[in-house]
């Protein structure tokens, strides 16, 4: 990945250099990035709350505490102490007495999930789904587990079995675009990683998934349009997506021409010979293919994006807002970017309450790039905010994530 640190100049102010991803599959920049979906979420203290409230709920079961008040406390408080092992050994201990519990055998599969002995967890939530079968969190769980042992399309199964019982739940649609792109099914896993693509605990890991699903599903969409039509533009410009994407990039721009020959309106060959420009930090080559893209088509999101950040790059804020705006409408770059470099924008154009709202809008959307702390911190600074620059400049110290935008000269 490129790092361009070159600082340049905002009115009269220095902007210390910003992140600027090129390319959608180099936009999440964690510290320990995700390889695969198996390492996709570490969620111990969410789900734990998440399984008191399931279990509480109304399930048509009576209150096993009042059963074994002593026996079920003590889970309970293992479970606060994050301490599932023993909280696993005393609900099968009232299990031995109660084996057809559903409530405390959905506990005791989720209290194995969240200690990654999703095997151990498969029986309890089958047995609690099968006495229970309106309890849509012993599916979900029940889906993630088989996921996580590689059994992908019953994984499938029962992730469905809860989509259907309690809809539009971000982790059980975030698992089930998982199961569908490990299962090779990159097109329906697509349809239900966008839906959790903007969600604050799953989107970062759905937006990097989305990457390699969006990949899979145009290599096999090549691979039926190649046998069919060998020549066509649309072969030319899908072939051209997948070089680009290996980083093949002389190869990737000739058949992005190769397709504009044979179809000079067709949207987004020029994006792609923008991207890869941009990439080689041919800044003024890639405005040019981005401004070509939008004669074709005025409201592609990247390339307004792109010809935003070159012209405030420029020193041109308010011919880069015009751009920025409609990248902002289009809900281009990835999550904060976009609201990154409005905020760049008013802070040239010293609109310093604008540019705050900007960009605590861009740090709600990605909390850990800490290029937006440190802009905030200057947009408070130039303000005479010092406190609270003070403040910006501690959270961008502490951020996870290292920034890596690229930043036009």
């Amino acid at each position: 990945m490129i790092n361009c640190l070159e600082t340049h100049k905002v009115g009269t102010r220095k902007v210390q250099p910003v992140a600027t991803p090129r390319l959608r599959e180099e936009r999440i920049c964690w510290a320990h990035r995700l390889q695969d979906c198996r390492s996709a979420v570490s969620i111990g203290v969410l789900l734990l709350t998440f399984a008191t409230s399931l279990a509480g709920s109304a399930q048509s079961q009576p209150d096993p505490a009042t059963a074994s008040p002593e026996l079920i406390g003590k889970a309970k408080e293992a479970e606060q102490k994050q301490d599932f092992l023993t909280a696993a050994r005393l609900y099968q201990d009232y299990l031995k007495a109660h084996p057809e519990n559903p409530a405390i055998l959905q506990r005791l599969g989720l209290v194995d999930y969240l200690s990654n002995r999703f095997e151990a967890a498969i029986p309890p939530l089958a047995k609690a789904l099968q006495l229970d079968p309106s309890l849509w969190g012993s599916a979900l769980y029940l889906g993630a587990s088989y996921y996580h042992i590689s059994r992908f399309t019953e994984a499938i199964d029962a992730l469905k079995r809860s989509l259907a019982l309690k809809p539009n739940v971000p982790e059980t649609q975030f698992w089930m675009g998982c199961s569908l792109l490990a299962d090779n099914q990159p097109e329906p896993a697509i349809a239900h990683l966008v839906q959790v693509s903007d969600d604050a605990t799953w989107g970062v890991q759905a937006e990097d998934l989305l990457v390699k699903a969006y990949r899979k599903a145009a290599e096999d969409s090549y691979h039926r349009i190649a046998t069919v039509t060998p020549d066509s533009y649309r072969v030319h410009l899908v072939k051209a997506e997948l070089l680009a994407w290996k980083g093949i990039n002389n190869e990737a721009v000739w058949e992005a021409r190769q397709a504009l020959q044979r179809n000079p309106s067709l949207e987004g060959a020029h994006r792609i010979i923008g991207e890869i420009y941009w990439q080689e930090k041919g800044f003024d080559l890639a405005a040019r293919e981005f401004q070509a893209e939008l004669q074709i088509n005025p409201f592609d999101g990247e390339s307004n994006l792109r010809v935003g950040e070159f012209w405030l790059a420029k020193g041109d804020p308010g011919k880069a807002a015009s751009y920025l705006n409609v990248a902002l409408d289009q809900r281009a770059g990835s999550p904060g970017e976009v609201h990154h470099f409005l905020g760049e924008v008013q802070l040239a154009q010293h609109n310093y309450a604008q540019a705050a709202a900007n960009l605590e809008h861009a740090i709600q959307e990605n909390p850990t790039d800490p290029a937006n702390h440190q802009l905030l911190a200057q947009v408070y600074r130039a303000s005479g905010q010092l406190d609270l620059a003070a403040k910006e400049e501690q959270l961008s110290h502490s951020a996870r994530a290292p920034s890596s935008r690229e930043q036009a000269p």
